[in-house]
């Protein structure tokens, strides 16, 4: 699923991330189709049951069982050096979602800010 935001493949049908116009052939090297829609059919993101308690502490709680382990992930992987930097990014987003922007200056105007320290 991170592949598909690192091509660029904002939720196309699956089968087309196999079609030869991908390049190199990530997916198809990667994972056999049906075996990818086997997966996803039984992958589940959201409980109704826990989603209005959670969303009243943690604004990003839909995806947070996801981010955090990641995140950590990353951190425990990541020595920093001694050239570090802090830096922003904007990330292009039309999701109606409490942590989405508005910044009339960006060539975009809707997005996700995120603060990267590399």
């Amino acid at each position: 699923m991170y592949a598909r935001g690192l091509y660029g493949a904002r939720n196309p049908p699956l089968n087309t991330l196999w079609a030869t116009f991908y390049d190199p052939p990530f997916f198809s090297q990667t994972i056999a189709r049906n075996r990818l829609k086997e997966i996803t059919y039984f992958l589940l993101f959201d409980h109704k049951t826990e989603r209005s308690e959670g969303l009243k502490s943690d604004k990003f709680a839909l995806a947070s069982f996801l981010w955090y382990p990641f995140i950590e992930n990353s951190v425990s992987c990541y020595k920093p050096g001694v050239n570090l930097t802090i830096d922003e990014q904007f990330l292009l987003s039309k999701a109606r979602c409490p942590f989405t922007q508005y910044i009339p200056s960006k060539l975009d105007n809707f997005g996700i800010k995120f603060w990267l320290f590399v």
